[in-house]
């Protein structure tokens, strides 16, 4: 074991370890992680979404720093972009480790977000007049990501993918599984 898999699976086989079955009729046929305690559970998907959550937060500052790239200021001593590039990294990581954690059927939204956010800032660093309109109306910004989130999902993993069979397809669905570490099973598998 080496690396990050080695830790990963470490953690898998430590939060395992113990037999937390029950006869409990309302938990039969439920995952194990289920029945773990909820500070193991929360360990657990942690772990198993760890690419996720890396992957959205590597994205998260270039976005920052593109939306801010115009600003010359500075902020506790760094550029304003650099500044809110860390910013956005370090708040979408807390984010996306308690979608995972406290809503883990939404963690799939984790990466398109991260994509809309990246794709909505690297358009504003090319128009500083939107950059304007995004950094003051964050109204505007939520709803542009999330709009731009849904087309993504649409694209990739949606009725659009399966209708036009387009090509980004088959890489988003080799992404997900490298993210999840695991075989996309979902509306791309072939089966569908």
């Amino acid at each position: 074991m080496s690396g990050i898999s080695g830790w990963s699976e470490a953690i898998k086989a430590s939060l395992l370890r113990h037999n937390y079955s029950t006869n409990c009729p309302h938990q039969q046929g439920m995952p194990h992680y289920t029945r773990l305690p909820f500070h193991r559970t929360a360990a657990l998907r942690l772990a198993q979404n760890r690419r996720r959550i890396a992957f959205a937060a590597m994205l998260a500052y270039p976005a920052g720093y593109l939306l801010y790239a115009h600003f010359q200021a500075t902020a506790l001593g760094l550029p304003v972009p650099v500044f809110a590039g860390l910013f956005y990294a370090a708040f979408v990581a807390i984010a996306a480790c308690l979608i995972c954690v406290f809503l883990p059927g939404l963690r799939f939204a984790i990466e398109t977000v991260a994509l809309s956010r990246f794709a909505l800032a690297s358009l504003a660093a090319s128009a500083p007049e939107l950059a304007k309109l995004l950094i003051g109306s964050p109204f505007v910004n939520a709803t542009l990501v999330i709009l731009g989130a849904a087309l993504v999902h649409q694209i990739f993993y949606g009725s659009l993918a399966r209708q036009a069979e387009l090509a980004p397809a088959a890489a988003a669905r080799k992404a997900a599984e490298w993210i999840d570490g695991a075989p996309y099973i979902g509306s791309m598998s072939p089966s569908a």
